[in-house]
């Protein structure tokens, strides 16, 4: 039995293999998809750009911020601030996102740095080691950014590489040549023709998601949904050919029974037919014929076209809801928009910050972009906080955070536990707002109202009422007021 069925799926498996039955060729998937292709079905189709952006665009929603310190609002420093004006002058996040996106569309992107240095862009930036990309002096240069320019894959070639075994960066690329001309003209056939350029790689940021066998190379973002997408392609033209034609139902014309030998006067039928589809008579003069409407084929494409959907998203790691768009999202579960922010966080780990934003930053301290040095060299990158809350998440924090509130006050936590602590690490708001809750709470009578970063209202005192409401229990009977403002200032402390 084994080896009968060892047999059966050997023939199995040839007859999968039969050139007469290739899958690839009879569906017309392409065998090798050159990177041409990808940028077509990225500028052509709007499921290859939901593709292709739907990750970028989820881990750039948001700004990150770029410190020192050692949490996201120890901003303050000489480092963080400059870095602030650097990233806000030069639109930073603006240009690493649109690498992101078009470094997916092929196997790589670059994004080209325009540096004020004595060096045309073929050559290597003015003191820096051409070999190693570090200074010769090994301290930071002194130079400035004019500009960043950001180019896919399609306009790229890779002019030279380490051939050095002994290098380490043997196989990497040593000079690019961009077809500036190409990207002028992409989608019309006038503009100015501009010549080709070479840039060294001590000027360029190589940008490449999805890598696995290469440094170099990643894997397209497209590639592993690409037959998906050529499917849904063919469904959807098929499907508009088919309504365009059901729209106007054929005629069939038909010489009656009676008459014998009738020879059929088609310029005359073509004259009739012609004013009853194109104009306004509503009739069409026949002798010795009659007419039939022909039955149209129309099928509802919507269960293939969400069939695919779906498979495109199984094979991205996407929840559906998620990946369909807008409309679908808001129908989104909890579950399913954790998932999806859990997989964002982790890209932001593992590729955002290791591979673009981090090489970027000890780019700028080296060549001087950034003056001011970081405490202890190290720099931090962190994020806003991702919130998937609902309504009916919020409304049930509001009732706990209430009701925690009410127990501290009433059992005199404030002995064992400041405020401001309470605030941070019970109801879990961050430094800032614990801070000025305190702040409030303790020392200011006076009506506030307190808002969040995104403007959303996290605490009211109202006139009148007692700073104590907000802040620890009554003072005890035979309590003096001296003793009342010690204790209020090492709470507020």
């Amino acid at each position: 039995m084994l080896r009968n069925s060892v047999t059966l799926s050997r023939a199995g498996l040839s007859r999968m293999l039969d050139p007469n039955r290739d899958i690839d060729k009879e569906c017309g998937y392409p065998d090798v998809i050159e990177v041409g292709q990808y940028r077509k079905i990225y500028d052509r189709e709007g499921l290859g750009k939901r593709v292709v952006d739907i990750y970028p665009e989820a881990c750039w929603s948001s700004d990150p911020v770029i410190t020192d310190g050692i949490n996201i609002n120890e901003v303050d420093s000489a480092f963080s601030e400059e870095w602030k004006t650097f990233a806000k002058k030069h639109k930073l996040w603006h240009y690493l996102h649109r690498a992101d996106e078009l470094s997916g569309v092929g196997h790589f992107g670059i994004m080209v740095l325009g540096i004020a240095d004595s060096e045309p862009l073929n050559k290597p930036v003015v003191g820096v080691n051409e070999k190693t990309g570090e200074t010769a002096s090994g301290e930071p240069l002194d130079h400035e950014l004019q500009y960043i320019k950001v180019f896919s894959e399609e306009n790229i070639q890779i002019a030279a590489k380490d051939t050095d075994l002994q290098s380490a960066r043997y196989g990497m690329p040593l000079l690019y040549t961009i077809q500036v001309s190409d990207v002028e003209n992409r989608s019309t056939s006038v503009g100015t023709s501009l010549p080709n350029i070479q840039v060294h790689w001590t000027r360029v940021v190589h940008l490449a998601d999805n890598r696995k066998d290469s440094d170099v190379y990643g894997v397209p973002r497209m590639q592993s949904v690409y037959n998906r997408i050529y499917d849904l392609r063919k469904i959807l033209s098929g499907s508009g050919e088919m309504f365009w034609k059901g729209g106007f139902p054929g005629l069939s014309f038909e010489t009656l029974p009676e008459v014998q030998d009738a020879e059929i006067d088609k310029e005359s039928l073509e004259k009739e037919v012609k004013a009853y589809y194109e104009g306004l008579q509503r009739y069409i003069a026949l002798q010795g014929m009659t007419t039939k409407s022909l039955t149209p084929q129309i099928a509802d494409p919507s269960p293939h076209v969400e069939a695919m959907l779906k498979i495109i998203a199984i094979a991205l790691g996407i929840p559906y809801r998620i990946f369909a768009g807008a409309e679908e999202a808001r129908l989104a579960s909890s579950q399913d928009a954790r998932a999806w922010n859990k997989r964002v966080l982790t890209r932001r780990d593992k590729y955002v910050e290791p591979m673009v934003i981090h090489p970027f930053i000890e780019l700028c301290e080296r060549y001087g972009f950034i003056k001011a040095k970081a405490k202890e060299g190290v720099t931090n990158v962190f994020w806003p906080k991702m919130d998937v809350s609902t309504e009916e998440d919020k409304a049930n924090l509001a009732d706990k955070r209430s009701n925690a509130m009410a127990k501290y006050v009433s059992s005199d936590c404030e002995s064992i536990m400041a405020l401001k602590d309470f605030f941070m690490y019970v109801l879990e708001y961050d430094n800032a707002t614990a801070t000025l809750l305190a702040k409030h709470a303790l020392e200011n009578d006076e009506p506030y109202t307190l808002k969040d970063e995104d403007d959303d209202v996290v605490a009211v005192k109202a006139p009148g009422s007692s700073s104590k409401v907000k802040g620890g229990a009554a003072p005890q009977q035979g309590s003096s007021q001296s003793d009342e403002d010690t204790r209020t200032k090492t709470s507020a402390e």
